[in-house]
């Protein structure tokens, strides 16, 4: 969003109630890798939209490396390598192409690349779902 716009009107509601489906189906918490991390505006504007859905707000967010792709998987594969002891899953939403660039198997294989142009939909969150409910331990 531009300077002094709201980020809210960026969130399609299709992709906050696919995403409210596969938080109340997996008990699942967010943990923030977009850009929207690294400024205190998007984060708070993030959590008031979760909220409007009856979402947690976000209880993390990776740490900074850069901006492309790779540094955005290097990222993810960062925060799991000291997530909180009560992390027993994890599946990675992206628009980016994620796979490969991290080093991780792990995150390679609980990977769900959403579509740039529409976001995340019912057929990413069935996918989400299942990585969530079926792959375990991390």
């Amino acid at each position: 969003a531009k300077s002094g716009q709201p980020i809210a009107p960026m969130f399609r509601d299709e992709c906050l109630r696919c995403l409210k489906n596969i938080v109340t189906a997996t008990a699942a918490e967010i943990v923030l890798s977009s850009s929207w991390r690294l400024h205190p505006r998007g984060r708070t504007e993030v959590d008031k939209v979760l909220q409007q859905y009856g979402i947690g707000a976000v209880i993390g967010a990776t740490p900074n490396l850069g901006g492309g792709a790779a540094d955005r998987a290097r990222e993810v594969a960062a925060w799991l390598a000291c997530p909180p002891d009560q992390v027993m899953s994890f599946v990675v939403l992206d628009d980016l192409d994620l796979v490969g660039l991290s080093g991780s198997c792990e995150v390679t294989i609980r990977f769900v690349r959403t579509p740039a142009h529409r976001g995340l939909g019912p057929m990413e969150a069935q996918s989400a779902t299942r990585i969530l409910l079926t792959t375990r331990k991390i």
